[in-house]
Parts: structure tokens; C-alpha cells; sequence
């Protein structure tokens, strides 16, 4: 048992941070086996366009993030029952929320989801079944790989000087990471974390 939330982040930064090819590897996928549960005609929208989605891609995630978490923790048991359970039931309730946002569609064309939006639902529904520390180690994975931090949300006028004296520019994504981070850790849903960023970005703007 680690200490403090901070030592135990630090151990999730590091297991984030390792390549995958000295991690372990699991097919999270294999659990959800020929009932891939009712999943509408979704498309991912990226850099290079839009692709089609695949529930698959959720079970993956979501067992990634377990993976680093359990390899933080100093845990050989990973590819247990009962994390193949929390994989499974976690891309049920994805698959829920995407055929719930399908009936809202007014055309009933395929929806567009973008990779922050799919993976928010993703912490949505780990955040459902009480796996908190889960959803954390999700926002890590997402953090350290380069998801939801670009050049759009740098703020020019605002320089932050980090604690080893770098100044760089202010970035109201990595905020918005570091808000739901918090949140998690003290097993909260990290909703308030996207308007309490902009708060905050917008408070540094007034200060000049």
C-alpha cells in the first residue's frame, strides 16, 4: 500500500510511460467473445478522417488502462476473471451509450465521435462500475500518448513556469487533465473538470 495519491501517480505515470513492447499483452477483446453486444454503425473521427468503430477498440482501452494500473500496483495477476468482467461490462455500458446517442441522432445517420468524446465515455463508464482508479490510469494512458493535448489549446498570452523553473505555454487540455485526475482520485465523476478548466483559463487570462 503506497502512501499517498501522489507516490501511487507517480507509479501510474511510469507504467503509462513504458513501451508497450516491455509490457505485458492481453486480448481484452477475446472476453467479449461472438455477442459483441448491439453496437449501431459508429465513425471515428481523426486527424486522417473518419473509420469506422469497433466495440472491440473500447475492450482494448479499457484493458490497457488496467494493465498499467495493475503494473503499477506491482501486481502479476492481470489477465484475471474478474478484470476480464470489468472489461466486458465497461464496453456493455459504452455500447448503451452509443445506441442511446444514435436515437438522438434527428437524420439516423451514422454518429460521429471524435477520440475525446469516445474516450470520455469510456471513463463514464468505468466511473459506473466504481472502478475509479481504473478511469484514472485511463486518463493517464490518454495524457501520455498525446491524446487531447494540441497546439488548439494553447494559450499565447499566458506563460506557466513549471516547478523545475521551465516556462512554457499555457494549455487549458492539460489542465482539464490534471483537474480530472483529481476528481478520480477522490472517486468523483470528473464531469466539472471540463468548465472548471476553462474556469480557471479564463481567471489566468483577467490576471493579464
Amino acid at each position: 500500500m503506497r502512501n499517498t495519491i501522489f507516490d501511487e501517480d507517480k507509479l501510474l505515470v511510469k507504467a503509462a510511460g513504458t513501451p508497450s513492447k516491455d509490457k505485458p499483452r492481453f486480448d481484452w477483446a477475446q472476453g467479449l467473445g461472438d455477442n459483441r453486444f448491439e453496437v449501431p454503425k459508429v465513425r471515428i473521427t481523426d486527424g486522417a478522417g473518419d473509420r469506422d468503430f469497433h466495440i472491440a477498440e473500447v475492450a482494448e482501452v479499457i484493458g490497457e488502462a488496467l494493465t498499467n494500473l495493475m503494473i503499477s500496483r506491482e501486481e502479476n495477476e492481470i489477465y484475471t476473471p474478474k478484470n476480464r468482467e470489468l472489461v466486458v461490462e465497461s464496453a456493455r455500458i459504452v455500447a448503451d451509450r452509443l445506441i442511446e446517442r444514435m436515437a438522438e441522432e434527428e437524420e439516423g445517420g451514422a454518429p460521429r465521435l471524435s477520440f475525446d468524446e469516445l474516450y470520455r465515455l469510456i471513463e463514464k463508464a468505468l466511473v459506473e462500475n466504481d472502478a475509479y482508479d481504473v478511469a484514472k490510469s485511463l486518463v493517464f494512458c490518454r495524457s501520455n500518448d498525446g491524446g487531447a493535448i494540441s497546439d488548439d489549446h494553447m494559450v499565447d498570452q499566458i506563460r506557466l513556469i513549471r516547478r523545475s523553473g521551465q516556462v512554457v505555454p499555457w494549455n487549458a487540455a492539460k489542465i482539464e487533465v490534471a483537474v480530472r485526475k483529481a476528481f478520480l482520485s477522490l472517486q468523483t465523476d470528473s464531469q466539472p473538470a471540463v468548465e472548471l478548466a476553462r474556469q480557471v483559463t479564463r481567471k489566468a487570462l483577467s490576471t493579464g
